[in-house]
């Protein structure tokens, strides 16, 4: 319906240019199982958008071939927003927890207050692979399982 469209499928040029922003800082973390997203204020100034514009944008994360999590780190005033997501093969409510947030398995956050970037991504990135230890296939044996 057109109600449906203009909530889920329209969005303002700047939550589309923060996209661009989000979808270029990926990487793969953990042996190609997990990829990390950044938005910076930076982002979010010259796109002209807010935290609330990163509303699921984690989700990009979870498109690449064999990742089975994935997270986006915001840098917000008060430190760093950690969002995690999973496929379902690994329950990332452990890895929020232990941050000092909460969630469900397949979505979680967190807030590191005080960090940076970087230093979320430190902490934050040994308790993610983690998730993954003791895995016996690799990230296209694993997907090619899914």
């Amino acid at each position: 319906t057109e109600t449906y469209r203009r909530i889920n499928d329209e969005y303002p040029i700047g939550r589309t240019r923060l996209l661009g922003c989000v979808l270029s800082s990926i990487r793969t973390v953990c042996g190609g199982r997990a990829t990390i997203l950044t938005v910076s204020r930076e982002d979010l100034a010259r796109t002209g958008t807010t935290v609330e514009d990163t509303e699921n944008l984690v989700q990009f994360g979870l498109s690449i071939q064999g990742v089975a999590a994935t997270v986006l780190l915001t840098d917000i005033e008060e430190g760093v927003k950690l969002s995690f997501r999973s496929r379902g093969s690994v329950s990332v409510q452990p890895l929020a927890r232990a941050l000092g947030g909460g969630g469900h398995a397949f979505a979680a956050g967190a807030t590191l207050r005080g960090a940076t970037i970087d230093e979320a991504t430190r902490r934050m990135l040994p308790l993610l692979c983690a998730l993954f230890e003791g895995e016996t296939q690799g990230p296209v044996a694993a997907s090619a399982a899914v």
